[in-house]
């Protein structure tokens, strides 16, 4: 069903932004050509309300060796929360054998001091076993055939530990709709390009800021869904989505 959705689709060009588990790139991957390595440390991720003021880095020992947290604020009291360790620790400590129920009792027993009282969860409820994944380094030598071109994850993958996953993808999307024909799709990444690299950082900082103090605080309802925004009011927000915007302009 795939193959004939995907070989009948009409349209002068086809994005591939379906993952680091890309069901184009499989298809194709005597084109795309992907090597991909499946690296040896084991992580699983979750969230929790615990709130933080910065990305943040947590090691902790155990007497099956030492796993690791990469931590971020994602909205306005929820975190994510990634834990990661070699693999002989994660079979050492039986983490093979539990299921994520199992999984996440154990990462609360563990950093039950850093977590401060909050719990973990999980939304991998379609993940069978524990949960825990290994991390895929893909690198493609070819991203388009034919009409097809794959960006982000389809296309190469970094470490969730620099945390800049959907600003790749995004640079991706506006290289390649720089070298568009159509001036519709050109110009606005070429806008993008000449805004975010020729005004000075801190009018960018004012400017984001003081849109988005505008936004309402009770949120935004799309398709039935409340967006929170209250959180978009603080100052740290306000400095991350520029810096995400400006780093991706170059």
């Amino acid at each position: 069903m795939f193959s004939a959705s995907l070989r009948h689709f009409d349209a002068g060009l086809i994005s591939a932004a379906d993952g680091v588990n890309s069901l184009v790139r499989k298809k194709y991957a005597e084109r795309f050509q992907p090597d991909i390595d499946v690296r040896k440390c084991r992580y699983i991720w979750l969230g929790t309300h615990l709130k933080l003021n910065a990305f943040t880095f947590i090691t902790e020992p155990s007497e099956w060796g030492w796993f690791q947290v990469h931590a971020y604020q994602f909205d306005r009291d929820t975190s994510t929360f990634i834990v990661e360790c070699r693999e002989e620790t994660w079979l050492a400590a039986g983490l093979d054998k539990l299921d994520q129920a199992g999984s996440i009792a154990f990462c609360e027993k563990l950093f039950e001091k850093h977590l401060q009282g909050n719990a973990l969860m999980s939304n991998a409820r379609h993940l069978r076993g524990s949960a825990w994944l290994n991390f895929n380094r893909v690198l493609c030598k070819q991203w388009h055939h034919r009409n097809i071109v794959l960006i982000g994850d389809a296309a190469h993958t970094a470490h969730f530990s620099i945390g800049s996953g959907t600003k790749l993808a995004m640079e991706d999307a506006i290289a390649l709709a720089k070298t568009a024909r159509n001036p519709w799709v050109r110009k606005p990444a070429e806008w993008f390009v000449f805004v975010f690299r020729g005004s000075p950082l801190f009018i960018q900082f004012f400017l984001a800021y003081e849109a988005l103090v505008m936004l309402p605080k009770t949120g935004i309802n799309l398709f039935g869904l409340t967006v929170e925004t209250a959180w978009t009011t603080r100052a740290w927000a306000g400095a991350l989505f520029v810096l995400f915007l400006n780093t991706a302009a170059y």
